[in-house]
């Protein structure tokens, strides 16, 4: 029976005190039953070549729990009260393929747009475009990108591999 109590103020404890690391404090995904928007992260760099392991979804969220107010005063509204948003998490896939992640984030992606008509990445290196840009085009149908970078992610190959950061666009077309 203690240890019954123990757990049951330990869980009470982590809620209240610390809360859960979700995206501005929103409900997580399996919290609500209908949402208009899906915020959910995407851990992955496995297609850069350098630079690796500086993009964390944990980061962005921590940041985002600074908001004081959802009040948003340019627009007078607060986005969260007019639509429903949850955070989904982190999707999750195999750290060692590129291709099969690319698969794994993209069938993530499209159960998640199953249950919600709009999405909201978070991290990831350029490679993510690829899988969450065929995502859209098979729920939504025909889509269109604009890319504004420092440098081009159309090359057919990136040291010799097909799908990485360097060519994601080049895939996507």
């Amino acid at each position: 029976k203690d240890k019954k109590l123990f757990q049951s103020v330990g869980e009470k404890y982590r809620t209240s005190l610390c809360g859960f690391l979700n995206f501005t404090r929103l409900p997580k995904l399996r919290n609500i039953d209908t949402w208009d928007i899906t915020i959910f992260g995407i851990v992955f760099n496995l297609g850069q070549a350098i630079a690796r392991g500086q993009i964390w979804t944990s980061s962005i969220r921590i940041a985002s729990r600074h908001h004081c107010t959802n009040f948003h005063p340019d627009f007078d509204i607060e986005p969260f009260k007019e639509l429903k948003v949850a955070d989904a998490g982190d999707v999750t896939y195999n750290p060692f393929n590129i291709e099969e992640a690319i698969d794994q984030i993209h069938s993530s992606t499209i159960d998640i747009l199953w249950k919600a008509n709009n999405i909201i990445s978070l991290g990831g290196d350029h490679t993510i475009a690829l899988p969450l840009l065929r995502s859209v085009n098979y729920y939504h149908g025909p889509i269109a990108l604009e890319d504004f970078d420092a440098y081009q992610d159309t090359c057919n190959t990136y040291f010799g591999a097909l799908c990485t950061q360097g060519n994601s666009l080049m895939r996507a077309v």
